[in-house]
């Protein structure tokens, strides 16, 4: 079991909550790290430089990062912190200069010791950041090197569980390194096909027949009663770990397919299963869901309704399954035309980008009512007491939400069975105390997250570029988001008839006065 004091006790939780992968929005990680950050500030330099970005996209994030880095003890010591923010503030940067040259070293080098400097931290003993801040810097910076989140979890979550003698977060932390360091593995993949064009493989070394395919799956241990194997392909995948390595095959059979339709008038069947020498189950070839939930439809009873007059909250939807399972260009696009849609005004051009920071306010306000929802849930399935029995008694989320939250803001403690529950608790606590300015830190860095996922899709649809270092990243930070404000606007719309924009209006008008005498309580920001 991992041996510390509480608060590391709580960043160890707390990162293993993060590298969960069907955590609920308002649990999950909403940016990625700073080593990723910096590495697309250099990749978005040279896209501004060939005229796909504009150079307002690029200052915003050369800001937001400007204040991650002064915050990120992962960097380094002050001085090297400065001179990161020195090269993040020159008017002079550009891609093929030194001072580029100099931020892209520099960036590596931080990269490869990262963790190792949140372990110095750590064992030193004064946490110079919140819990909250802390895992978020270890989780991201471990996900963003390309290690699945399913792998991760098991990983990080196998460690916490040891009962043999307890190591220390520091010591947890060298261990994530060396694991970062490590070599790409290569995994033999099967991909089967039942249906081929004519003349499928020849002179293809990794094609093999229909009964080459069939005599490899059952040597796995797999069983293939019931498939119409015609053939199938056996790749040979780099990837950290397997289920990388299955996602990089969906990659694949994607420009297969894409080949396929615009090359070949024979129909092209991909059998739905991934087979993976050594695993005698085979894995879906369908993308796992990435988070993007409107529960909204649900709880309205509308998800077989006809379509209504809100008709640009259905073709919002529509898109939505694909920023959820679509390859990731697509995805993105997907996504931001959401955005775009629901929340640009009439005559904005390249104002655009306003509709992320549009989105961010729904979705801030939307937060603290889903968290103290999910914290009264929690406490009625472990406490018999009267706050309890009224959780369950309560008709809306919205009177459990304000249950809890009056229930705290008179310094009540909840019965809560798990680490990670509590710092959600202590989050609440924090929020309902300063309203203001949590709920304005929170703002800004989903907006943050917002405005990642339009410069990424300006890279895909104006650069054709399906590869963006930080393309991955922010599919799974933003889609969960797009998700919830979605469900937000939805809600709106169906059960009050209120326009998107209308909304949006009433989400920055509630954050901007929650200062006032007169202000809305935190869990009714967005009602009428």
């Amino acid at each position: 079991m991992l041996k510390g004091n509480p608060d590391t006790l709580r960043i160890a939780a707390r990162v293993r909550e993060y590298l969960a992968p069907k955590a609920p929005w308002n649990r999950r990680l909403w940016s990625v790290g700073s080593c990723l950050a910096l590495h697309e500030f250099l990749e978005a330099l040279e896209a501004t430089a060939k005229g796909i970005l504009h150079r307002e996209a690029v200052a915003n994030l050369a800001n937001s990062l400007e204040v991650s880095v002064a915050r990120d003890p992962g960097i380094g010591d002050q001085g090297r912190r400065r001179l990161v923010q020195g090269y993040l503030r020159s008017k002079t940067l550009r891609p093929s200069g030194l001072p580029a040259a100099a931020l892209r070293q520099l960036t590596d080098d931080i990269e490869r010791d990262y963790l190792a400097r949140w372990a110095d931290e750590l064992r030193a003993g004064q946490i110079r950041v919140s819990v909250e801040r802390a895992a978020r810097g270890i989780a991201s910076h471990m996900l963003d090197h390309g290690f699945s989140g399913a792998f991760l979890h098991e990983w990080w979550s196998a460690r916490l569980s040891r009962r043999s003698s307890g190591i220390e977060l520091c010591d947890l932390l060298l261990d994530a390194q060396y694991l970062l360091k490590q070599p790409l593995k290569v995994f033999q993949v099967l991909v089967a096909f039942d249906s081929i064009p004519r003349g499928t493989g020849a002179g293809n070394p990794h094609w093999l027949t229909a009964r080459g395919a069939s005599r490899w799956l059952r040597e796995q241990g797999a069983k293939t009663a019931g498939l119409r194997i015609q053939g199938g392909l056996l790749l040979d995948i780099r990837a950290p770990d397997k289920y990388a390595a299955v996602e990089r095959v969906r990659e694949i059979v994607d420009h297969l397919r894409a080949r396929a339709a615009v090359g070949s008038e024979d129909r092209v069947g991909v059998i739905p299963q991934i087979g993976l020498a050594g695993e005698s189950a085979c894995f879906p070839l369908e993308r796992p869901r990435r988070g993007v939930d409107v529960h909204s439809l649900d709880r309205e009873n509308i998800v077989f309704a006809l379509p209504t007059e809100m008709e640009m909250i259905d073709h919002a939807i529509e898109l939505l399954g694909v920023l959820d399972r679509g390859a990731p260009g697509p995805a993105v696009m997907c996504g931001w035309a959401v955005i775009e849609s629901l929340l640009t005004g009439e005559g904005e051009g390249v104002e655009r980008v306003a509709a992320a920071d549009r989105m961010a306010s729904i979705v801030a306000c939307s937060f603290p009512r889903a968290e103290l929802t999910t914290l009264g849930y929690r406490h009625a399935r472990s406490a018999g007491d009267s706050l309890a029995d009224q959780i369950q008694d309560a008709s809306s989320n919205k009177e459990r939400a304000s249950l809890v939250a009056d229930y705290l803001r008179g310094a009540g403690s909840l019965v809560l069975r798990t680490r990670t529950d509590e710092i959600a608790e202590a989050r609440m606590k924090k929020l309902l105390a300063s309203p203001s300015s949590v709920m304005s830190d929170l703002t800004k860095h989903i907006s943050a997250t917002m405005r990642r996922l339009y410069r990424q899709r300006n890279l895909v649809v104006h650069g054709g570029k399906t590869d963006a270092v930080a393309l991955k990243g922010s599919l799974r930070v933003t889609a969960p988001l797009v998700g919830a404000g979605v469900d937000r606007l939805a809600h709106a719309a169906f059960r009050e008839g209120t326009r998107p924009m209308n909304l949006a209006a009433r989400a920055m008008n509630g954050l901007a006065l929650l200062d006032t005498m007169h202000c809305r309580p935190v869990t009714e920001l967005l009602e009428p």
